[in-house]
């Protein structure tokens, strides 16, 4: 039901919006027409129909002076008048009381003006007219000499001495109050026509002021009407341009002249106010439309929906047929405009010259058709040019996409718009399969984070506890041997979960690095020389070929060590007993390149990138020692310290390679990687190795299972 209510508020906002301004311009059209006509007034006395009344009343009394006949209209007055006309020489020409001379009836006037009896009267002497009236809003009074000023009424000729008997006469009548005046009479009609209007114009006020109240109470609801001119807008917009314009200019003609005609009473009140109204609300909302849809306003025309049309003809068609089919529509249009000027052409030059009416009208049609032609022309390059720009839009894109810079999805509106769509669509896809990925990999991180640093607890403890029993001299003996085991097996998984601490602190970027200038030649003699006693059971031989014998850059030395410990060791535990392991140092441009290479003592049925991916090992039953992070815990070490580390297999060969930007290459080739903040020339040394608890006795140890190195 609130939903209901919501929706419907718009409309109910606009409907009573609607209705005030309405009222209010219904009442300023009619009450400015009764103004201005002389019908409202505030006192009776000033409307013009009074006054006509008066000029009616002069008439009558100017007749009667003048011998003629007349007086139907003082008789009609009956006792809402009292009048007396008399000559110069005392001889009574009308009367309607007991007055004997028009100075008595004048007399008896102002005393009857003073009670209140008499509201307006008058008196004619010798060419000067005396006036005297009560207006609701004070008294006034005037004297006019006919013969220097003219006073405003009519029906006067006869006592400006345009007659002969102008002069020779003299009058006084009044009229009555208003609460005196009998039904009956020009007089009494002025009256009632006055009573009305101000009950119209009170009424009128009345509803202005509601409606003023209604307007504000609509005003104050702005984001309802907003929403119901918006929608109004929206209707009104799928109309075109070319009905729109030419009824908005006649609309407002048609408004402004019905409602000069309304204010000048030349057309009845009500149907011009209604004309009028319709005509301001038509222009009302075609410029609400203007208002909300802006250019959209101008760009809903005939041609724009035409274009719509033979797009929607050509939508089943692929993008190829659609440009071909409208490149032969657009060739076709124009050989018939140019067919159509070379008649047009011809009949001007051959038989139809002489006519000079028709060459006229083919000289008009040969413009027109130029004009089309050439519309067609712009409209053809401009669409070209649309599509071209469209085009490199798209491209744009997609080499976005690929670079992974694409934010924002694109939005096209020509030809390219379902390339352009599929294009999001496909860039959406590919976004949310690397945020799931991305999250993946850090629930997986923060998992072996938790999990290593929840493990080195109980293992420190295994590791106290087989302390403790190595130094005893268990019985029997082969216990000893079984303590040996334990102390082995729990070093190693001390390994493993540091390895996994490592990694997974690498990945997630939360480890500490020491950058420094070292000699990375140094490094790694000192690497060959702590691993030197693992080369004799091994079965191989390690040799070294140093292209320079210093070469210095810029690395966490400790860092830089582990990273030759893990490849140096991976060597040594997957090289065919009897061969060699070559370990280079070279400069290649601005890098320090170290190579391992040996011969793999086994298949290697894995690619270059899986083998150092997390957990990959070299052998896949998983016989040997380690963990399968050796080599992705060298690469990310490698790659915080700005350098690579590649992969090469090649048959049985397995080459792996480690650049190193030279110290000072550093800042060129790791910019996004932590700077030093000063030399130090010294040379790294490696992680110490962890405190050994003292061996027991020499006791012959059970079979252990010496398993292959890991890859």
């Amino acid at each position: 039901m609130d939903t209901k209510l919501k929706k419907r508020r718009p409309g109910v906002t606009f409907g009573f919006f609607f209705a005030a301004v309405s009222v209010l311009l219904a009442a300023a059209l009619v009450g400015g027409a009764l103004w201005l006509s002389g019908a409202a007034r505030l006192d009776y006395k000033d409307t013009v129909r009074y006054k006509a009344g008066l000029s009616s009343i002069f008439r009558e009394l100017g007749q009667l002076g003048s011998g003629r006949a007349g007086g139907e209209a003082l008789e009609w007055e009956g006792t809402n008048l009292s009048y007396l006309v008399e000559s110069v020489d005392g001889g009574l020409w009308g009367a309607n009381n007991d007055a004997l001379s028009t100075q008595e009836l004048y007399e008896q006037l102002q005393e009857g003006y003073g009670r209140q009896q008499y509201d307006h009267i008058f008196l004619y002497q010798d060419g000067v007219l005396q006036e005297q009236e009560r207006l609701h809003y004070g008294d006034r009074s005037h004297r006019y000499d006919l013969t220097q000023e003219y006073p405003p009424y009519g029906g006067l000729e006869a006592l400006a001495g345009e007659q002969p008997q102008a002069g020779e006469l003299s009058f006084a009548f009044g009229v009555r109050a208003e609460q005196n005046l009998r039904n009956t009479g020009i007089l009494y009609e002025a009256y009632y026509t006055w009573y009305q209007v101000a009950l119209v114009l009170a009424v009128l006020a009345v509803l202005a002021v509601l409606a003023l109240l209604v307007l504000l109470v609509t005003l104050v609801k702005h984001r309802s009407l907003g929403l119901a001119h918006r929608a109004i807008a929206y209707g009104v917009n799928h109309l075109w341009v070319e009905v729109k314009l030419p009824t908005l200019l006649l609309a407002a003609t048609v408004c402004c002249w019905m409602a000069v005609e309304v204010v000048d009473m030349q057309t009845p009140a009500v149907p011009g106010t209604a004309l009028a109204l319709g005509c301001f609300w038509w222009c009302w909302l075609l410029f609400t439309d203007l208002a909300v849809n802006g250019k959209a306003f101008f760009t809903r025309n005939i041609l724009n929906s035409a274009r719509k049309l033979l797009r929607s003809l050509e939508s089943g068609y692929p993008f190829l047929a659609r440009m071909k089919r409208r490149l032969a529509l657009f060739l076709g249009m124009e050989v018939a405009v140019v067919v159509l000027l070379a008649l047009c052409a011809a009949g001007v030059l051959f038989g139809l010259g002489n006519y000079a009416e028709l060459s006229l009208i083919l000289l008009f049609l040969m413009v027109v058709l130029t004009a089309v032609g050439m519309g067609l022309l712009v409209l053809y390059i401009r669409q070209y040019n649309r599509n071209l720009d469209e085009f490199a839009l798209v491209n744009d894109y997609a080499q976005a996409i690929r670079q992974g810079t694409a934010r924002e999805p694109l939005r096209l509106e020509g030809d390219f718009a379902p390339l352009a769509d599929n294009l999001n669509c496909i860039h959406s896809g590919i976004s949310q399969a690397v945020e799931e990925r991305v999250r993946s990999e850090q629930m997986k991180v923060e998992l072996i984070t938790n999990v290593s640093h929840d493990l080195k607890t109980p293992l420190t403890s295994i590791m106290n506890y087989v302390d403790l029993l190595a130094r005893e001299q268990l019985q029997p003996d082969y216990c000893n041997d079984y303590v040996k085991v334990l102390e082995q097996k729990s070093e190693r998984l001390k390994n493993m979960i540091q390895d996994l601490f490592e990694i997974s602190k690498a990945n997630s970027g939360n480890i500490d690095l020491h950058l420094e200038r070292l000699d990375v030649v140094a490094l790694v003699e000192q690497t060959l020389a702590e691993m030197g006693e693992r080369t004799g059971p091994a079965g191989v031989e390690v040799k070294t070929q140093f292209a320079v014998q210093s070469l210095s850059v810029y690395a966490d030395g400790k860092k830089l060590h582990r990273v030759f410990e893990n490849l140096l060791g991976n060597a040594l535990k997957y090289a065919l007993a009897g061969t060699r392991i070559y370990l280079t140092v070279s400069q290649e441009g601005e890098m320090a390149v170290i190579s391992f290479k040996n011969v793999s003592s086994y298949e290697m049925n894995f690619t270059a990138q899986e083998i150092v991916e997390r957990f990959q090992r070299g052998d896949p039953a998983r016989a040997t020692e380690g963990s399968g992070l050796g080599l992705a815990i060298a690469k990310s070490f490698v790659e915080l310290c700005g350098g690579t580390l590649s992969i090469e297999l090649d048959g049985d060969l397995f080459k792996a390679i480690v650049r190193v930007p030279l110290a000072d290459a550093f800042r060129t080739f790791s910019p996004s990687a932590p700077q030093p903040e000063e030399f130090q020339p010294e040379a790294p040394q490696p992680e110490e190795a962890p405190e050994q608890a003292p061996a027991g006795p020499e006791d012959p140890q059970p079979a252990i299972s010496e398993e292959p190195p890991e890859a």
